[in-house]
């Protein structure tokens, strides 16, 4: 590669310098072929026209040799023409010296843009010489051509220098940047939000500023109920719910918790009403009003004494009504069958409604004995 560059380099130079090896009035000749000037003429000091401007028109009034500094045999300055009459009549620039502060009398110039190689900022790039950063090199070679870095360090290789590059360890030559903080695609950790300070509480793939997790490392950032806060960490996955408000602290969201005031973190619902078992006051009985007529903290639908307080629900018997309201709480009578409607139900009371009137029931095989009785004292009448 050295040396190809090295072939490249004499084949340019040998091309855009000439073969000149003094041009001091600029005319493209070199100083071998200028035509002879006869000292003895007034004003002559060198016999030969290359060192002055335009010996034909004003023979040796215009010296050149004033004009190359670096003393490399070609010109960089202006002569100013007289008229007739000895004022100004105009101003001719000569300008073939390519590195007119530098000695450079081979003119090698690798970009042929008119820039000598000694002095060119970009010697391998035709340019204007604009150098934005004033670090010595040209913009147009520059890798970082509004930022100082005079040893143009690129540590990722990617033709942007360290000094200037948004993914300084990141190969991304096109230094994209869609949100426009500095820092490039490649590397942001936040694509279409500007946040240069790449803050990243968590530190997953997703800055803060894009991160709907932000304190749950996480790469999955799925967003059901699309709140801006990722299923992961959001306490109402699937609705939506900003504040996060959770009474309870159970960390499912007031908004979608069944039970927002008491603590339960399975959400268990099994009847299925839009209350929680843990607050439910009927939790296996469908019961969505959560109606307690006795205020016993029992619903009424699943209550074994909707009329009387028994939060216990002691239910000696097992026919599903409580102890506090069984017509026979030792009897499994769930009818509660109550024929003399004394309270007590059929099954254990001693005495049951017969007719108008109420008989003992040990007494039943008397009862022959009082009828053929009752029919005496009528005959006796």
């Amino acid at each position: 590669m050295i040396a190809l560059l090295f072939v490249l380099f004499a084949d340019a130079a040998d091309h855009c310098s000439g073969n000149a090896t003094q041009d001091l009035n600029c005319n493209n000749i070199d100083v071998d072929n200028e035509d002879y000037v006869d000292p003895s003429g007034q004003g002559c000091t060198w016999d030969n026209a290359d060192y002055y401007y335009d010996v034909i028109s004003f023979g040796c009034l215009y010296p050149t040799i004033g004009l190359d500094a670096d003393a490399d045999g070609f010109s960089y300055g202006v002569i100013q023409i007289l008229s007739e009459l000895g004022t100004p009549d105009r101003v001719i620039s000569l300008v073939c010296d390519n590195c007119p502060e530098n000695y450079n009398p081979d003119q090698a110039d690798f970009d042929c843009d008119d820039f000598g190689d000694l002095c060119d900022n970009c010697v391998y790039i035709p340019n204007d010489q604009s150098d934005s950063d004033f670090e010595g090199f040209g913009d147009d070679c520059d890798n970082c051509p509004f930022t100082p870095n005079i040893g143009q360090e690129d540590s990722d290789d990617d033709s942007a220098g360290d000094a200037c590059d948004n993914c300084p360890g990141i190969q991304n030559p096109e230094q994209d940047d869609a949100d426009t903080d500095g820092l490039g695609d490649q590397c942001d950790n936040c694509l279409a939000i500007y946040n240069p300070d790449q803050r990243n509480s968590d530190g997953d793939l997703y800055g803060d500023a894009c991160d709907n997790c932000d304190d749950l490392a996480t790469d999955d950032l799925t967003d059901t109920d699309h709140d801006g806060i990722g299923n992961l960490c959001d306490n109402c996955p699937n609705l939506v719910n900003l504040d996060q408000t959770d009474e309870d602290l159970d960390f499912i969201g007031d908004k979608c918790d069944t039970c927002p005031f008491d603590y339960d973190p399975s959400g268990l619902d099994t009847d299925a009403d839009g209350l929680g078992d843990v607050c439910d006051i009927c939790p296996a009985v469908y019961d969505a009003d959560q109606a307690d007529g006795d205020f016993d903290g029992v619903g009424d639908v699943c209550d074994n004494c909707p009329n009387d307080a028994n939060a216990e629900q002691l239910d000696m018997d097992g026919d599903g009504i409580g102890n506090l309201c069984d017509n026979c709480p030792e009897n499994f009578n769930p009818d509660q069958a109550n024929s003399d409607e004394d309270g007590r139900g059929d099954l254990c009371d001693n005495e049951v409604l017969r007719g108008s009137g109420c008989y003992a029931k040990g007494m039943a095989g008397l009862l022959p004995f009082l009828v053929v009785g009752a029919g005496l004292r009528r005959r006796r009448r």
